[in-house]
């Protein structure tokens, strides 16, 4: 079921700092911005749901996409050339490990890759998949958050930047919460930006 959150900024930050959330646990290079909160003043907050679904999608790169296919863990997919030479992404039946997501490629030459949405929002990227060659991955349901300056949505996320959202909060079994960001401030009395789950409702 989908989890629904409200984040609250009562920090002491008068610069309205854009805050990022992203999915934890994926491996280096394959995290994106997912959720990009801006203008959120002190006092404010700003609703956001994490829905169970997702979806994926496959974009060559020559920047041609295939359609977004709803995928649930356990399932295989296949990339392959349709009639017309547009990309296209079908079930195949189940993945070798029901926690995960399969996709393989029957492409003859090219590297795809591989985009997973939530929320219809760009959650992870996985930037090489082969011709000839699978890949499959699970997600968590843990969140990660932080105050990243100068981020776009989709963005895809290196070391430095990830360094930055080390705040880590599982959703499993809630049906909503609040995020409560603390901290920060531009004087001499100005601490770490720290964020809090509360008022917890459980499934």
């Amino acid at each position: 079921m989908d989890t629904q959150i409200k984040f609250f900024n009562r920090s002491n930050d008068r610069q309205n700092s854009s805050v990022a959330v992203v999915q934890a646990g994926l491996p280096l290079g394959t995290t994106t911005a997912w959720r990009v909160i801006r203008n959120c003043a002190y006092g404010s907050f700003h609703p956001f749901s994490y829905p169970a679904e997702m979806s994926i999608q496959i974009k060559d790169k020559q920047g041609a996409s295939s359609t977004k296919v709803p995928a649930v863990f356990g399932e295989r997919f296949t990339v392959d050339r349709n009639a017309e030479d547009g990309l296209e992404l079908t079930g195949s039946g189940s993945s070798a490990n029901p926690h995960s997501i399969e996709i393989r490629s029957e492409l003859a030459i090219e590297t795809v890759e591989v985009k997973v949405f939530k929320d219809n929002r760009h959650l992870a990227l996985f930037p090489d998949l082969e011709a000839g060659g699978a890949i499959d991955f699970s997600l968590s349901s843990t969140i990660a958050i932080g105050v990243v300056p100068r981020i776009r949505d989709s963005q895809v996320l290196g070391a430095a930047v990830l360094n930055n959202i080390y705040s880590e909060f599982s959703l499993d079994g809630l049906a909503s919460a609040d995020i409560v960001m603390r901290g920060g401030g531009g004087d001499g009395a100005a601490r770490a930006f720290e964020f809090s789950l509360e008022n917890i409702v459980p499934v």
